[in-house]
């Protein structure tokens, strides 16, 4: 018996798509406890979003505010931001390195873009910002996330699902959440 769940259960991963997206994480989600999710966000040592992330005027701003996101996003997306934040990028919240014409180099996250500019600064709230024009600009390194993608390797499958099932839960716009 052994044996054939283990054949049922590679079988069934095998089946999976290769692909960085939630697709291949399906059971992730559903279920989840809102409650466990709140804990997880507010206290768990090594997942650290506070460090990051602000909900109901708790954390900080590095990351985009989270407060009414469950009414923004589907679980999809919170899922995905949280497995493979470098899928899809904030606005506000992209990385970049650009190499000027004149052979500066200014990097940081890319507060705001334009047509014609990008103003970029430190990833820390009320930075200085550095404004580039982009006819100055010889070379742009693709955008990254100022996210790490290690939370599949600091948190468990259950605690990613209550931690999507939590973010799902900020509905009224205030981040309280449900509970």
């Amino acid at each position: 018996k052994a044996a054939d769940a283990q054949a049922s259960l590679k079988a069934y991963l095998d089946s999976l798509p290769k692909e960085r997206t939630v697709a291949a994480f399906p059971f992730l989600l559903e279920g989840g406890d809102p409650q466990a999710g709140k804990k997880i966000f507010f206290e768990h040592t090594a997942a650290q979003c506070l460090r990051c992330h602000k909900i109901n005027g708790q954390g900080s701003e590095v990351g985009p505010i989270l407060d009414g996101v469950g009414t923004r996003q589907p679980r999809e997306y919170l899922l995905e931001s949280v497995l493979f934040p470098n899928n899809k990028i904030a606005p506000g919240f992209e990385m970049a390195t650009v190499t000027l014409k004149n052979g500066k180099t200014v990097s940081g996250m890319v507060r705001k873009e334009t047509d014609t500019e990008l103003q970029i600064g430190a990833p820390v709230p009320n930075s200085a910002l550095e404004t580039v024009r982009k006819s100055d600009i010889a070379s742009r390194t693709p955008g990254i996330s100022a996210m790490p993608e290690m939370f599949a390797q600091v948190l468990t499958q259950r605690e990613i699902r209550d931690l999507v099932a939590y973010l799902s839960s900020l509905k009224d716009g205030m981040g309280k959440g449900k509970g």
